[in-house]
């Protein structure tokens, strides 16, 4: 798809993308803290480059913005390409989202790994109660094409019958569900 398309229908507004993140960030905690001393006693002080609202604390004289201590902080995408990538990435390659916004791929990539990263570390945190279900898989992780020390690739993967491990090419990925929840966890 044409990447200017995608920027004109697809990406999300700007303004929308921060007033969601300020919604999830400071309404349900209250209003904003000082990300370093949590006083409330707080000076709205202009806009980043970005777009992100830059405040000062009053006690402790630091300055903070809307991304300082995000997943969305330090990165060279604008937040509505954040947003999109985000939104994106369960169904679209790595490749095919930094077509279509015309970044880097490893860029992209890179923020994807990130993503799932911290979802990684928050699943860790769900407990499941009550009646779950439980399902598992043996993937073919064949190397196929991958070339060894002798410089010859593998035509296959082992093809080990039964239940595998990475070792035997049949890695086990296991995903739990609480009956009736949109909470699951998925481990490889």
């Amino acid at each position: 798809m044409d990447k200017d398309a995608v920027k004109e229908v697809f990406l999300p507004n700007r303004e929308d993308c921060f007033k969601f993140l300020r919604k999830k960030r400071w309404d349900e905690k209250g209003g904003v803290r000082c990300l370093y001393c949590l006083s409330q006693n707080i000076h709205h002080n202009g806009y980043t480059t970005k777009g992100a609202r830059k405040y000062k604390c009053l006690e402790c004289g630091k300055y903070f913005n809307d991304l300082t201590g995000t997943i969305f902080e330090n990165r060279r995408f604008f937040i509505e390409e954040m947003f999109y990538i985000i939104k994106e990435m369960e169904t679209k390659s790595a490749l095919q989202i930094s077509e279509e916004l015309g970044r880097d791929y490893d860029s992209v990539l890179s923020f994807i790994h990130k993503v799932h990263r911290l979802a990684s570390e928050h699943s860790k945190k769900i407990t499941l109660e009550g009646v779950i279900e439980v399902d598992e898989v043996y993937v073919h992780a064949g190397e196929k094409g991958k070339k060894k020390e002798n410089g010859i690739g593998r035509r296959r993967g082992l093809r080990k019958r039964g239940r595998g491990t990475w070792e035997k090419d049949k890695p086990p990925v296991l995903t739990i569900v609480k009956r009736g929840s949109s909470q699951k966890l998925d481990s490889a």
